[in-house]
């Protein structure tokens, strides 16, 4: 079964705290996905409850100098205990290289950017999520992931996590490279 993310939060609601940026939702699901942009639209990509990201997918699209993302979910965490999550405020100038990592061991569990069409390139915030008792290990970078105004498709395996990005702009092609920080989770 395929669902949006942002429409199960809606349908379940979502709460927010806004002194701590703290996001807390609550959905049933066993698979998220979505296109998640149209072309130098707003991006915004949250997977449902207990749900990390398990897959990214990009498309440049020439003529607008843009990208569609498509992002898939997976079950992380457990039922058991309150997951707390966090969105960070926007991690990257336009034109910037920039890399992110969750901190306190959490994963991250949605993206959002916006375009602009005076720079040719995305903003973005991601949101992460942890679960006490869950930890990260094993965290490597991968290579880049994308060449510039190409498509990709990036699957992390079973056991591993997002937990970090990296991307630089390409001042010639105005694109972005990717790369990932992967992580397993144990009990801590």
């Amino acid at each position: 079964m395929q669902l949006k993310p942002e429409i199960l939060v809606k349908k379940n609601g979502i709460i927010v705290n806004t002194c701590a940026c703290i996001v807390i939702y609550m959905t049933i699901a066993s698979m998220a996905e979505t296109r998640s942009n149209d072309p130098k639209g707003p991006m915004y990509v949250l997977c449902p409850y207990i749900q990390t990201i398990s897959s990214i997918q990009s498309t440049y699209m020439e003529e607008e100098g843009d990208r569609l993302w498509e992002v898939s979910c997976k079950d992380t965490y457990s039922y058991k205990h309150i997951m707390s999550c966090y969105t960070t405020p926007h991690v990257n100038c336009f034109k910037e290289s920039t890399t992110f990592i969750c901190p306190f061991n959490s994963i991250i569990s949605g993206m959002q950017s916006y375009f602009s069409e005076s720079e040719k390139d995305r903003r973005w915030r991601f949101t992460c999520c942890h679960q006490v008792y869950f930890c990260l290990q094993d965290c490597v970078w991968t290579a880049y992931k994308n060449n510039p105004e190409k498509a990709f498709k990036y699957n992390l395996q079973k056991d591993m996590y997002l937990s970090g990005l990296k991307s630089y702009y390409d001042k010639a092609t105005k694109d972005r490279r990717w790369k990932f920080m992967l992580c397993k989770k144990r009990s801590c």
